[in-house]
């Protein structure tokens, strides 16, 4: 099973997302409200993935998947954009991630 940690700001878009993630077989191991506390999360519950917002508080969805990766090499981050931003997309990847969803997918 993979074990998944959302990072979100926004609180209702966390809880859809751990209901359909769970619904098809995740196991979410926790739920992030802002980039430090996905670095945070991803230290103390090394997640398989982390579906991360591109636009979070504290750190954003570029300086948290480097900080992340950097120490948790296997990690695999996934972005999630309300707006595809070519240049933040680059950005998020070349920082690391793997890939990018756009919110409305």
């Amino acid at each position: 099973m993979t074990r998944l940690l959302l990072a979100d700001d926004h609180q209702m878009l966390r809880q859809g997302l751990r209901r359909s993630m769970e619904d098809e077989g995740f196991d979410v191991v926790g739920e992030a409200a802002d980039g430090a506390e996905a670095v945070r999360m991803a230290e103390q519950h090394r997640p398989d993935v982390i579906l991360m917002d591109v636009s979070m508080p504290e750190l954003d969805g570029v300086e948290a998947p480097r900080r992340i990766i950097a120490k948790l090499p296997d990690i695999r981050v996934v972005m999630l954009t309300m707006h595809p931003d070519h240049d933040i997309i680059r950005r998020a990847v070349d920082a690391g991630a793997s890939g990018y969803l756009v919110k409305d997918c």
